[in-house]
């Protein structure tokens, strides 16, 4: 159906002729064929986004708003960004020249309330009918791809006054801040693709990590927040290549590679602070791991955001760097380069990631290489990824350093005691933590007094000796128990250990 007859019956008076004379010549080139269709968005692109956007923006009608947004999301799928990014800087330029003098930069008094002319239509409805799902989240899709455009963030060869992209900064912070709520609430896909394409802006970026958004980006890549790594190999076998959890972790990825490009100092180590204190890190390289030879547009985006995040000089570069060795990624790495397409791994086909991955093995060993035992152990703990690495079942490691652990890397102590306590990580690490804990008491000459420190460490060992499903955590936890015991400081108000324990 025409637009203009579409409309005839609303009292629409935004909407020019013009504009519908342009979503009709899309829709009918749309019919016409891909070729056509294209060839029309190469040179009309901005004048059709902005007859929909208006569209959008003027009817009341939920029927032929959803048209509009909807329409507007594919033809901004389609696009190509740079002839978008060109577009949408034209028809803002020309947007802002229409303006009354007083809305100008030079004017003192101009009104701030002014911005790109595509803002405020679908901020209205990604914001005010947040109830409505659908419609709002295809409008902040939409809204955060051409916030996103290059062409917002001002500089000295661009023709957008500051004022208009402080407007543009405000309203990516509120948008940002709403699709990281839809996220907690439903890891839907279409929000997080629209977050992707905000997370090109630097205020996006900030206003995300202070939303412990990178957290909740680390939850939703574990398909269930604590779930241990197996969990995503399992969502990424079993899924249709359709599914809502593969497409999630894609976008939720391609998310972590946009935080990464980071402009402003601050934001980028606001961003890689996060990452290392929520276990992000370890997640992409599990993630990494298990993709590999099922999704290649995962470990494609996968090895682009590591390579981007271990590449640099500052202190939390080289903790993201340590935390990927203490991870076994040069081992994944080093498995994924010598295996062909045939044999499990799909990143042989693609250039890129082939590179990616040969830059990033380069960077590891060279960090590995730097690295004590005593370093990689704490690194270890540290990112939370404890494993079967060589340094626990060391014990002239344990020998030689538990004293420093003590000492010099309290934290590292304390950490493992929230491994213990932790119901969100596996058995697997739970007993090496009992572990790593007995050899600290009996090998550093304040082991016990440190451990015996800790509030509440000696109740959760007491509960994993009765209720652990298996028989060797309920034997690593009694262990511990027994050695806090030998130095008669510690005393069990009373309650009996039993055989039961075994």
């Amino acid at each position: 159906m025409a637009w203009a007859l579409y409309l005839s019956n609303t009292n629409e008076t935004a909407v020019t002729d013009d504009q519908l004379a342009e979503l009709d010549a899309y829709e009918q080139a749309c019919k016409a064929g891909p070729h056509h269709r294209a060839k029309l968005l190469s040179y009309r692109i901005g004048h059709i986004v902005h007859a929909l956007v208006c569209t959008a923006g003027a009817v009341n009608s939920r029927t032929q708003m959803l048209r509009a947004v909807t329409l507007l999301k594919q033809v901004l799928n389609e696009a190509n960004f740079t002839t978008l990014r060109t577009a949408v800087r034209g028809y803002t330029a020309a947007f802002l020249q229409q303006q009354p003098p007083n809305n100008s930069q030079t004017s003192p008094n101009h009104n701030h309330s002014v911005g790109p002319p595509f803002l405020r239509p679908l901020a209205n409805i990604a914001v005010n009918r947040v109830s409505d799902k659908q419609l709002s989240t295809l409008a902040a899709d939409s809204l955060a791809c051409l916030l996103g455009c290059a062409s917002l963030d001002y500089g000295a060869d661009e023709c957008i006054p500051h004022h208009i992209c402080q407007q543009a900064d405000e309203q990516t912070k509120r948008l940002t801040a709403m699709l990281v709520t839809e996220i907690v609430l439903s890891s839907s896909p279409l929000a997080l693709g629209a977050l992707a394409k905000l997370l090109r802006r630097d205020a996006a970026r900030q206003i995300f990590c202070e939303k412990d958004g990178v957290s909740t980006l680390a939850s939703t890549l574990l398909t269930k927040p604590g779930r241990s790594f197996t969990a995503i190999g399992e969502i990424i076998a079993s899924s249709e290549n359709d599914a809502d959890p593969v497409h999630a972790s894609y976008h939720a990825v391609l998310a972590v590679w946009m935080l990464t490009f980071g402009k402003k100092p601050q934001v980028l180590q606001m961003f890689l602070k996060s990452a290392c204190s929520s276990r992000l890190v370890v997640v992409l390289a599990r993630l990494l791991d298990h993709a590999s030879g099922q999704r290649l547009k995962i470990a494609r985006v996968t090895l682009a955001s590591l390579r981007n995040m271990a590449t640099g000089s500052s202190e939390l570069h080289q903790e993201v760097r340590r935390d990927l060795v203490s991870a076994d990624v040069p081992q994944i790495l080093q498995r994924l380069m010598h295996m062909t397409a045939g044999a499990g791994s799909l990143i042989g086909k693609d250039d890129d990631a082939m590179s990616d991955a040969h830059a990033l093995h380069e960077i590891l060993l060279k960090e590995k290489a730097s690295m004590s035992s005593l370093d990689a152990y704490t690194s270890e703990v540290k990112a939370g990824a404890l494993h079967r690495s060589p340094m626990h079942c060391d014990e002239l490691f344990w020998v030689t350093h538990a004293n420093d652990i003590v000492e010099k890397h309290r934290e590292v102590l304390k950490l493992l005691a929230d491994t213990v306590a932790s119901d969100s990580v596996t058995e697997e690490e739970k007993i090496i933590a009992c572990e790593d804990i007995s050899h600290i008491i009996q090998h550093a000459q304040t082991g016990r007094h440190a451990v015996s420190s800790i509030t509440e460490l000696k109740h959760c060992l007491m509960k994993l000796m009765s209720f652990a499903k298996t028989r060797e955590l309920r034997h690593k936890a009694l262990t511990c128990v027994q050695l806090l015991l030998l130095s008669g400081r510690i005393a069990l108000n009373n309650e009996t250990v039993t055989n039961n324990s075994h």
